[in-house]
């Protein structure tokens, strides 16, 4: 077996491919690694592809599709340390008969660890006290209230792996959910599972003191939540986005944030990133942000890698893959590339 992979020498690499995950890559056959000290052009990266069977990719990897596959005959498996595979293959890749992994699965169950950590951040005021204390500060009475995640009734915007994630790890909470997904109607046995019922965009938004945003980017998707939506939300309401920042017409809600200072945001993704420096989001009191860093945290990048690597090893020996992605799964992730033209258009 012939590996390659794609992704520069660098913090990413060492991050998801540690070095036991290396070895055993060693192990199974010749692996060729990247030592370009960036990412390949789509020229260099189909004359890498030659003679390969399997090509481990990261962020930034060009697409395998179209011409890059051209010759290309022995590639067997894509396996991706990323998330979305969107831009990274097409149908093209699929009729080829080529394999595709990746970690969408790992990457759902980290971010929505992180859109946890973001509620209760926010319910809390954590980031206010300790920013009290360490200038001084420490009464209760400095900051308003503090609230709790139990028995909330909380919204779910896209019915994604991550937000079933979320779902499953809030029920220790005993949360109930109203969710909403405009792609297709959820399973009611497992919508009963985890005590939610699918409903409408307005009943999401009027009835729920916290809604959380998981939705994909796609043409449809863009620009979905705008001030209409933020001045239907109940008094007090938390409205968390850690999907895609051009999902929320990003001018609208801080026109929302600014007259009903009574909601608050956590934000993890902007439609420009880095936020603009003059942005009024950077300065408002309701508002938390975070750099787009929800998941995966760093330590569980090498959990990422391991699984990928135990796929790759079972696709060896004809056995079940626990990360394949399948073309219609794939067309239905978030494009980085879709985002792009989106907010060009914008322009």
């Amino acid at each position: 077996m012939k590996i390659l992979v794609t992704i520069p020498e660098g913090l990413v690499r060492d991050t998801f491919l540690p070095p036991d995950v290396q070895s055993a890559f060693a192990e199974m056959g010749e692996v060729v690694y990247n030592t370009l000290g960036r990412q390949y052009t789509q020229t260099e990266l189909k004359a890498a592809l030659g003679g390969v069977d399997v090509v481990v990719t990261g962020w930034g990897t060009p697409g395998i599709t179209g011409d890059v596959l051209d010759g290309c005959d022995s590639l067997k498996l894509v396996a991706h340390t990323g998330g979305s595979v969107a831009d990274l293959v097409d149908v093209t890749t699929y009729e080829k008969g080529i394999t595709v992994i990746c970690g969408n699965k790992m990457f759902a169950e980290s971010v929505a660890e992180g859109t946890i950590a973001y509620m209760m951040s926010m319910l809390r005021h954590i980031p206010d006290y300790v920013y009290s204390i360490r200038n001084g500060g420490w009464s209760r009475g400095q900051i308003e209230w503090t609230d709790g995640l139990f028995g909330r009734t909380i919204g779910i915007l896209g019915v994604g792996a991550i937000a079933r994630n979320v779902m499953e790890m809030l029920k220790p909470f005993r949360c109930k959910f109203l969710v909403w997904d405009d792609n297709y109607t959820v399973d009611p046995d497992y919508l009963a599972g985890v005590n939610a019922r699918q409903t409408t965009l307005d009943e999401v938004l009027t009835s729920c003191s916290i809604v959380s945003l998981h939705a994909s980017m796609t043409p449809a998707s863009f620009g979905l939540i705008g001030k209409r939506e933020f001045m239907m939300m109940q008094q007090n309401a938390l409205f968390i986005n850690t999907a895609r920042g051009a999902i929320v017409r990003q001018n609208e809600m801080i026109e929302a944030l600014q007259e009903r200072p009574d909601l608050r945001a956590v934000l993890d993704v902007f439609e420009v990133e880095p936020v603009e420096l003059d942005s009024p989001l950077r300065s408002m009191q309701n508002v938390y942000l975070m750099p787009h860093m929800a998941g995966p945290t760093t330590d569980h990048r090498a959990a990422i890698g391991r699984a990928i690597l135990a796929d790759i090893r079972s696709f060896a020996e004809g056995g079940e893959l626990k990360h394949e992605i399948g073309c219609a799964a794939a067309s239905r992730m978030t494009s980085h590339k879709l985002v792009d033209n989106i907010m060009e258009k914008k322009k």
